[in-house]
């Protein structure tokens, strides 16, 4: 298993166990797999969260509203989270995940992987691949909507914004 294969399993199934057991998320079905995609479709709110270490990527979470709006009010035990506490909470998400595994992460390898903080964006957009980019995706499919997880990179070629930043 690749470095990046090992980093989507383990965030992927973070994801499945937070949703379950904090979330009270009872159906989730992977929709589509590990795979390198030419496109990435943004959801209404994503976050990103740059990696390095053994691997330098960008990694995101692109959400449905009503999943993220199921995420925020578990985690605040409210009834319905603000717009505002869901945005918060996109980011405060991925950061969950990834601190459940990053020893996982870790594992074998002389260095940390080290994380920056959270960045989360309004407004759904496309990203079309560039020749030296690479853009692989997890879909997880719920009862109250989609969740992609999208890795990007490397991550030089990219701002938090998954803006491109140049290069061939």
């Amino acid at each position: 298993m690749s470095k990046l294969e090992k980093l989507m399993h383990v965030v992927e199934r973070n994801v499945k166990d937070y949703l379950r057991e904090e979330a009270g998320v009872k159906d989730i079905k992977c929709k589509t797999a590990l795979r390198q995609l030419s496109t990435l479709q943004l959801r209404e709110v994503t976050s990103t969260i740059s990696v390095a270490g053994s691997i330098n990527m960008l990694l995101g979470f692109s959400y449905d509203e009503m999943l993220l709006q199921r995420v925020a009010s578990a985690f605040l035990e409210e009834a319905q989270a603000s717009k505002e506490e869901c945005m918060d909470m996109a980011g405060e998400f991925i950061n969950i995940i990834l601190g459940q595994g990053a020893n996982e992460i870790d594992m074998n390898n002389p260095s940390p992987t080290l994380f920056s903080p959270p960045m989360t964006m309004l407004g759904a957009k496309k990203v079309i691949q560039h020749k030296a980019s690479q853009y692989y995706s997890i879909e997880l499919e719920t009862e109250y909507g989609n969740l992609h997880i999208l890795c990007i990179g490397p991550k030089e070629l990219f701002d938090t914004s998954l803006n491109y930043l140049g290069g061939e």
